[in-house]
């Protein structure tokens, strides 16, 4: 399983409302519904999903519910400031959730995160008369609020971007889990004239295996406030707020990816003594999230079962979450097409029988989904275009000439989701040569290598007109001597590979056919130094250009048989009218498949 969970799309998590309303799409236009009604409510997408602007709507409702459920429990009486405290701490829990994406560097696949804009703490806030808006990352952002929207937002952000991303590169490396956790944050603040402290705790888990995935968010707060004279404690406030999502981004045997969705939060109120004071506030809601799919893998419909009254913010975040269900089990997470023979290497004109078979990548298990071929080259598969039952049967039929090449893509469309593989078959063609030989190098006494010749794996081939060409390796070793005047001869051993290039020409038709090649094995001056020693134990560097030169001019232009066997050529040569060279080789051809 790929067990990662990115950020590359998560630097747009500063803009909290901005990314969900850009995801969200098709979303209803009733109203939200009361904050913490009970009840089951069903309902289904309108489709084809389409972009809305709904989440800023649902944020001021939201908000507003939090405002009613506060006036309820009578917050403005527990003390002085304690709705302006409430406001405040709404805005700290959002800054800090806006932190988790960069918390959650976990496996291999996270970078640095860099929010954009200008990043403010707590602390520059409050400095900047930023208060009432503590929480916000970029300055001309407002909150999005707290307990519970702030926590559903980032609960669904961060849910989306680990189905689209969070499978990428780690296959086999998951079960795995990772805890991200915004150290404790402490601010203090100035309310209703007194001194008031902010203690924050936020921590997000997700766990990955196979295809599923989930993500828990919790978000602890506690508030209070003291006299600015004497340091009573005044009153204090406690909320927390939870989100949850967990799905799998492969469609089941019916054609349905899950997920489910939970969120709640709660807010109470104490008195200087430490006694409860009303009833505080509370909102919990859940919902069950199916996403059918039709048999060209795209969404088909999405139904949701929510309780607690969140049918608008579970329909929003379904809404947000199906394309990314979607772009997870169309990018080859969920099915894999396995071929037989794994393209290669075929005879001219063959016709090779391929099986293709589909797979479920987590299941393990092997699906008859319909499999449909095509072909980019030369020269045909049969049938080309046309859904077959897995597993699948085709016809792949070589082309006529050395080289042609036929790239099969085999894919599988269905309601399981889209996998898909290409694979090349190439016309066996060229010659593979190898030889091994000497070459014996001398001048007037000044001058006397005898070096030993190997060449390995020149691969040679045909074009148009029968024009060869092809490029191998060539090996050199062996003692070289040089004058040093005075001083004496020099030796040393050489020890040089060096890449070459043969070209020529193909002569004739038929088992009389011959290779007429010409190696040229240019090795210039920089091609390295061997070092030699002297009398007097002196030592020096000589250039090893030339030695590979000098074998293939020797040889010259030679004659191989085109249908296979060996053959000895042996030539000599005065190389510049200076150096005599002696050159032999005995060459190994092997045809190419007929």
């Amino acid at each position: 399983m790929r067990g990662t969970l990115p950020t590359r799309a998560l630097a747009a998590l500063t803009v909290v409302v901005g990314i969900v309303v850009g995801s969200c799409s098709g979303a209803p236009t009733q109203g939200a519904p009361a904050a913490g009604s009970s009840g089951s409510h069903s309902s289904a997408l309108t489709m084809p999903l389409s972009r809305g602007d709904t989440v800023p709507a649902f944020r001021d409702a939201e908000a507003a519910f939090r405002r009613d459920g506060r006036d309820k429990a009578e917050l403005a009486k527990v003390g002085p400031g304690a709705l302006e405290l409430a406001g405040l701490m709404d805005g700290t829990a959002s800054f800090l959730l806006a932190q988790l994406p960069a918390k959650l560097k976990v496996l291999k696949a996270l970078k640095a995160w860099t929010p954009p804009g200008e990043y403010v703490t707590p602390a520059r806030a409050i400095a900047s008369g930023l208060a009432g808006r503590l929480a916000a990352p970029i300055l001309d952002l407002s909150p999005p609020g707290a307990p519970v929207f702030g926590t559903y937002l980032m609960t669904t952000v961060l849910f989306n971007e680990l189905i689209t991303h969070g499978n990428e590169g780690q296959e086999g490396e998951c079960p795995c889990s990772k805890t991200a956790t915004v150290p404790a944050s402490t601010d203090e603040v100035s309310v209703g004239g007194n001194t008031g402290t902010i203690t924050t705790t936020t921590t997000a888990t997700v766990t990955a295996n196979g295809s599923k995935l989930s993500l828990d968010l919790t978000v602890k707060m506690s508030g209070e406030v003291r006299d600015a004279v004497t340091g009573a404690v005044l009153y204090k406030i406690a909320n927390e707020a939870t989100g949850h999502a967990d799905g799998d981004a492969c469609p089941d045997a019916t054609g349905t990816a899950r997920a489910h969705l939970a969120f709640g939060g709660r807010e109470d109120y104490f008195t200087a003594t430490g006694a409860r004071s009303g009833s505080g506030v509370s909102e919990s809601l859940t919902g069950e999230v199916r996403i059918k799919v039709d048999d060209n893998a795209q969404i088909a419909g999405v139904d949701i079962t929510s309780t607690g009254g969140g049918d608008l913010l579970i329909q929003l975040a379904a809404t947000s979450a199906a394309p990314q269900f979607e772009k997870a089990w169309r990018s080859g997470l969920c099915i894999a097409v396995l071929v037989s023979p794994d393209g290669g290497e075929f005879d001219k004109d063959s016709v090779t029988t391929v099986t293709a078979k589909v797979k479920h990548k987590i299941e393990g298990n092997e699906l008859d989904k319909p499999v449909e071929a095509t072909l980019e080259g030369v020269k045909s598969i049969d049938p080309a275009g046309a859904k077959q039952k897995a597993p699948a049967t085709f016809r792949y039929t070589a082309g006529p000439k050395d080289g042609d090449r036929g790239t099969v893509l085999f894919k599988s469309v269905s309601n399981r989701g889209i996998g898909q593989v290409s694979k090349t078959f190439t016309v066996a063609g060229g010659w593979t040569i190898s030889s091994v030989g000497s070459s014996n190098e001398g001048f007037q006494g000044i001058v006397s290598n005898m070096l030993k010749v190997s060449i390995a794996d020149l691969k040679v081939s045909a074009g148009k007109d029968n024009v060869l060409s092809g490029s191998g390796t060539i090996t050199l070793t062996g003692p070289i001597t040089a004058s040093a005047g005075p001083l004496g001869v020099c030796r040393g051993d050489l020890d040089q590979t060096i890449p070459f290039t043969a070209s020529g020409v193909l002569v004739g038709t038929g088992p009389g056919a011959l290779l007429r090649l010409t190696l040229y094995t240019a090795a210039p001056p920089s091609g390295g130094t061997t070092l030699v020693t002297c009398p007097g134990t002196v030592s020096a560097p000589i250039p090893n250009s030339g030695y590979s030169d000098r074998y293939g001019e020797t040889l010259g232009q030679f004659d191989l048989p085109a249908d296979g066997g060996t053959t000895t050529i042996s030539r000599t040569a005065a190389i510049g009218g200076i150096m005599n060279v002696a050159a032999t080789g005995t060459f190994t051809v092997v045809r190419p498949k007929r």
